[in-house]
């Protein structure tokens, strides 16, 4: 039975199996947690561990930095939640659960079931509101984890998205449409889903504003206009609004993943 749980999505806690918090005063032993837990189980060298935090023209004081970090952590959550193989070092996921573990575990199955439990975990970014200190390698490390697993959480909303339009679930359907948009406001993807949603509400007025929320967000954050699919979705909206026609069930923008139709 784990004896500790990791939260990275959203923001950093830890907690005991009791349900208690574990404060670390250090942010870069939250940094060393990070690195290692995104390994998984694969050993890291500690030279390695030390060059991806710190200062990697200064390998000296970054070792000196991960053996103060390791003192402080092994005290503080216990050293069985290591293991250690020569210089390498990882975490004992017998001890440790953590939920990017479970994140990706759930994404990589194709049941609704899996994907919405999925979708549930991913509560915010990678290390929400950790900033790494100035001159830090951590913060090239961090940057790139927060958009791998920011694009995972897209594309398993994207997989939630097609099943409920498949069943019809409206609902659910608007749920992980508006998660998209929240995550990556820039996603055309959700914001057709919103759009298809409205019309087929007759909410004719609330689909249109949808795209020119599109239109707005594409023009400030990438300076494009919403692609061809997006805009004859918008023509076909204005044509039915006038024949107060409501658009027929959404249609997904791909084909439902394998093992998502029902």
């Amino acid at each position: 039975m784990s004896r500790i749980r990791m939260q990275f999505l959203g923001g950093f806690d830890v907690f005991e199996n009791d349900g208690s918090r574990l404060h670390l005063p250090s942010r870069n032993a939250t940094a060393v947690l990070a690195i290692l837990c995104v390994g998984r189980e694969r050993m890291c060298s500690r030279a390695k561990l030390a060059a991806q935090i710190w200062d990697v023209w200064d390998p000296e004081h970054a070792r000196a930095s991960l053996r103060q970090s390791l003192f402080m952590l092994r005290h503080l959550v216990g050293r069985d939640v290591f293991r250690c193989q020569g210089d390498a070092i990882a975490l004992d996921p017998s001890v440790v659960e953590a939920d990017i573990w479970e994140f990706e575990d759930l994404a990589a199955r194709h049941s609704p079931d899996s994907l919405l439990r999925a979708v549930e975990l991913y509560q915010g970014e990678f290390l929400r509101g950790y900033t790494p200190g100035k001159g830090f390698a951590f913060e090239e490390w961090l940057d790139g984890e927060r958009n791998r697993m920011r694009e995972a959480a897209l594309r398993v909303l994207g997989r939630a998205l097609d099943h409920a339009f498949a069943i019809g679930t409206m609902d659910g359907a608007r749920q992980a449409a508006l998660r998209m948009v929240a995550i990556d406001p820039a996603e055309e993807i959700g914001h057709r889903a919103l759009m298809r949603i409205y019309a087929a509400e007759r909410r004719f007025g609330l689909a249109l504003r949808q795209f020119e929320l599109c239109r707005k967000m594409l023009e400030t954050e990438l300076g494009v206009e919403p692609d061809a699919e997006t805009r004859a979705l918008r023509t076909d909206i204005v044509h039915r609004r006038s024949h107060l026609r409501p658009l027929p069930v959404a249609i997904p923008d791909r084909p439902v993943a394998a093992g998502c139709a029902a």
